[in-house]
């Protein structure tokens, strides 16, 4: 505990801002947790890993987690899986630590990756589940090479696998019910690696949020006053309230990586080339047909609905898919297909009719009485279902407005 304190007061010297937020945390020795963690409250801390720390070492780590604090991490997690969740809030914060020169050359054996400066976390999260989702589909392929027999037994073990990896399904994370020893705490090389410290989702949300900002605004005051505050610190400050738009960001990067081929196309010309010739230009392939349903049912205002399949449109105009558009309640309601160069230009141009009881089977149903698979379907709900239907053998993201975890598919919380 002598040492948690001593390496806060440490931080109040190096950087005002964090030690001053910091200050109101409540400091918590347990063997609930492998290294370190925040739920906007408290700072947790294993003494057992603590104890083998450098004072640089400790410094840095309890920067970190004040750090979750001040973005609050805590508060933004949504559906989003709890693993994946922290080490994309990881990345965000070593780019904020690191540019801030507080503390020197920073290891960099950590998430450190200069490709995610600028981004937020839940833009970082998106990535970070497109290219484990595409590395399992090429372990996948690459399995179904070998002898059948050999291949289910392979592939039976890779999912097993991958769900325990991954944390499908847990929501306060893993270390739950355990307790972590001196035999148990990894060194502070390998904690940087797999992700320093945790968060934890608050029980009382509302009342954590208004404690933190009220503490945020005061401390930056302070650290403005005395011109000890990194512009990166006040780029990523700025926009810490602004969650609820982030997740356009990650439909956007989720799409993109199903029509990630390009060829050359004379249909398309390159315009920068124009006056050295007609070349041709790049053309986007492997994303023909993208179908947006959405929940009518009674639950989901018409503001809400219209504002999301208009983001989603923005995004899909990049693509140039053919967009098939079905509003569903009980059932299908007027479906309606758009060219690449005929999408509405306003919201108003979908015909949105329904507004009865939530069930999602129909849009599949639909789909397979009309011989479709897309390449992609992307379906906005609120997830209350008395049952949801079987997954189909194209990609489906859910755009969730609860946080309900739907069974399968990728989702992105939709506020």
């Amino acid at each position: 505990m002598d040492a948690v304190k001593n390496a806060l007061g440490r931080l109040l010297l190096i950087a005002p801002f964090f030690g001053a937020v910091g200050l109101r945390l409540k400091l918590e020795e347990t063997e609930a947790v492998k290294t370190a963690a925040t739920d906007g409250v408290s700072l947790l801390f294993n003494p057992h890993f603590v104890a083998q720390l450098s004072r640089r070492e400790l410094v840095f780590l309890v920067a970190h987690e004040i750090a979750h604090v001040v973005l609050k991490h805590m508060l933004r997690r949504g559906a989003r899986d709890h693993k994946r969740w922290n080490k994309a809030c990881d990345y965000a914060i070593n780019i904020m630590l690191d540019d801030s020169n507080y503390f020197g050359d920073f290891p960099q054996d950590g998430l450190l990756d200069a490709r995610y400066r600028g981004m937020s976390s839940e833009a970082i999260y998106a990535v970070e589940q497109r290219q484990e989702s595409e590395q399992q589909q090429q372990e996948q392929g690459d399995g179904q090479s070998g002898d059948e027999s050999d291949d289910q037994s392979g592939q039976s073990d890779d999912q097993s696998g991958d769900q325990s990896d991954d944390g499908s399904g847990d929501q306060d994370g893993d270390d739950d019910g355990q307790t972590f020893g001196p035999g148990d705490v990894p060194t502070f090389e390998e904690a940087l690696a797999e992700g320093l410290g945790d968060v934890i989702d608050p029980e009382n949300p509302e009342e954590v949020e208004a404690e933190v900002e009220q503490a945020i605004t005061m401390a930056a005051a302070t650290a403005m006053r005395a011109g000890n505050m990194p512009g990166g610190i006040v780029a990523q400050l700025d926009g810490r309230n602004d969650p609820n738009v982030d997740w356009s960001e990650e439909l956007d990067y989720i799409m993109s990586g199903q029509g990630n081929d390009f060829v050359q196309s004379w249909a398309r010309p390159n315009r920068r080339m124009l006056e050295h010739g007609y070349f041709p230009g790049n053309e986007r392939v492997g994303f023909d047909h993208l179908v947006i349903a959405v929940d009518t049912s009674g639950s989901m205002s018409d503001e809400w609905v219209k504002q999301s399949v208009s983001e989603t449109l923005a995004i899909a105009e990049k693509f140039g898919p053919r967009v098939t558009f079905i509003p569903c309640d009980s059932k299908i309601h007027n479906p309606q297909d758009f060219e690449p160069n005929d999408y509405p230009e306003e919201v108003s141009g979908f015909k949105i009719a329904g507004r009865g009881g939530t069930e999602l089977h129909p849009v599949f149903q639909y789909l397979e009485d009309q011989g479709e698979e897309p390449d992609m379907l992307i379906f906005f709900t609120d997830g209350y279902v008395g049952r949801w239907p079987d997954e189909p053998d194209y990609p489906v993201v859910w755009g969730m407005t609860t946080e309900i975890t739907p069974p399968w598919g990728q989702s992105v919380r939709v506020t």
